[in-house]
């Protein structure tokens, strides 16, 4: 078997373009991976802006909701009618 002496700068050009390849996918797998979590924290956010509209709604009809005694006299005079 003939052994072939390597071209030492042929060796670190290769692993100099590999560097930049890992570099390239490192930053494209970084800039998606802050991506989908902008997007997250945005769908989040307008879930809780939601829930808390919902609640402010639940809020303001409980307050419009007959007290025990008020529905008493509702059915009296239904009664009467």
């Amino acid at each position: 078997m003939k052994l072939k002496m390597v071209n030492t700068n042929e060796v670190l050009s290769l692993f100099d373009n590999v560097l930049e390849q890992i570099d390239v996918v490192e930053d494209t797998l970084s800039s998606q991976v802050n991506q989908a979590f902008t997007t997250c924290e945005e769908v989040y956010s307008n879930h809780v802006q939601r829930i808390d509209e919902s609640l402010r709604e639940i809020e303001a009809a409980a307050y419009e909701i007959p007290t025990q005694s008020e529905w008493r006299r509702r059915e009296v005079l239904l009664r009467t009618v």
